[in-house]
């Protein structure tokens, strides 16, 4: 008699659970979730067209926002855009109603978390929760074809898991920012498709060698700002033959220079700056015709300031700040006609200023403080924006001083020298 008296509570919860089945992977399970996300998160997005989709007689795919999109048959919907819309908390169960969804984007948001149902939305390819509050990874591990994860601007701390290699069609990772530590999971070579790389502002640590290995399709990698060390070696750079920015400034990175940054022939960001790397500047940097911007400053590196500037023509930014760098500035750096800024601070450089340096360059700022220069300073210098020669010795300064004003009157013009 006991069991009779429970057969129709049974009956309601499979009958319950058969609606909430038959909801998910539906029209009608689209239209509960774009629902509770009006309802609990922020009803004033659905104001444009009047569009509202808790109205079950108003077709869910007509007059939609910009923010949604649906499928050609309009039924189903694969696209929410929710960028700055200004919702908070943990987004509601019912998003996994989605599993049509190929993109979310909910960036610039205040939220702390995505809900277990999430690993529902099996078509998902782009998932964007870029700045918001989240403090745990979001379940992804099981939704195989996302190309692109950008987790990046929040608060998520702990290791980094080996679940990430499971996304085989990865192509993009952002997990910039957050509170990330530990080694890069070796896992991570499984992402042969992987193209950028960004895990900069975190806390990894470990051999970098180690970690990112076989990755022959990056074009990207920023690791600025952890605890990475050991070193760049050769066979690791000549696995990343695609690559076309290398940024792994201030970490703890050591031994020489590798002479097959040469072969980097895409390279146009070379960020190598605030490590322990040591020995001389390769030559072959001097075959980076594509190159931008490269940032070696605050190494201990020896030798000279290598000669390689002749075929670097497209440089716009170039430091060698505090590496303790000798002997005189080359004469083919008055190749770098276009460079906004060039850094030789803090050397040990010694001679004159090449002439050419002032007359051709077209920077908004040559520092050259902290060297042992010596010599005139050319009249042409009077030509450029800011021109930093702290610390270094020129005599007969009224020459050059008498046409170059210490501050003009709309400001453009500085001069700091001592």
């Amino acid at each position: 008699e006991d069991r009779t008296a429970m057969w129709p509570v049974a009956l309601v919860v499979v009958l319950l659970s058969f609606g909430a089945l038959a909801r998910a992977g539906s029209p009608e399970g689209d239209r509960q979730a774009l629902c509770d996300i009006m309802r609990e998160k922020n009803p004033t997005l659905w104001t444009v067209n009047h569009y509202d989709p808790c109205n079950e007689a108003q077709p869910l795919c007509n007059k939609l926002p910009h923010y949604v999109t649906c499928d050609s048959s309009g039924t189903r919907v694969v696209s929410l855009t929710l960028e700055s819309s200004r919702m908070n908390g943990t987004m509601p169960a019912s998003l996994g109603n989605l599993d049509m969804l190929t993109a979310l984007d909910l960036e610039l948001n205040y939220l702390t978390g995505l809900p277990e149902t999430l690993s529902q939305c099996v078509a998902l390819r782009v998932l964007i929760v870029s700045h918001n509050r989240l403090h745990d990874l979001p379940p992804v591990f099981q939704l195989p074809r996302l190309e692109t994860v950008d987790f990046g601007y929040n608060n998520i701390t702990g290791r980094l898991p080996d679940s990430f290699g499971n996304l085989s069609s990865l192509i993009t990772l952002n997990i910039a920012h957050n509170n990330f530590y530990g080694p890069l999971p070796s896992s991570l070579c499984h992402l042969a498709s992987l193209t950028k790389l960004y895990a900069q502002d975190n806390h990894f640590e470990g051999a970098l060698s180690e970690q990112l290995p076989q990755l022959i399709n990056l074009n990207t990698i920023n690791l600025m700002n952890n605890s990475l060390s050991g070193e760049l070696t050769e066979e690791l750079l000549t696995q990343w033959s695609s690559l076309e920015i290398l940024n792994v400034m201030y970490n703890s990175l050591s031994g020489s220079l590798p002479h097959s940054l040469g072969a980097l022939n895409r390279l146009r960001y070379l960020l190598l700056a605030s490590n322990n790397f040591g020995g001389t500047i390769p030559t072959e940097l001097g075959t980076l015709v594509h190159l931008n911007t490269m940032l070696l400053g605050r190494n201990p590196l020896v030798g000279t300031v290598p000669d390689i500037f002749s075929n670097l023509t497209n440089l716009l930014d170039v430091s060698f700040y505090g590496c303790n760098l000798e002997g005189t500035i080359p004469t083919t750096i008055c190749h770098l006609s276009q460079a906004s800024s060039l850094n030789l601070n803090n050397n040990r450089l010694s001679g004159t200023i090449p002439s050419c340096l002032t007359s051709t360059f077209v920077s908004h700022t040559i520092s050259l403080s902290g060297n042992e220069l010596t010599g005139t300073l050319p009249e042409a210098v009077s030509s450029l924006t800011i021109l930093c020669v702290l610390t270094s010795h020129f005599p007969c300064l009224d020459t050059v001083l008498g046409k170059l004003q210490v501050c003009h009157a709309d400001g453009t013009q500085l001069l700091f020298l001592e």
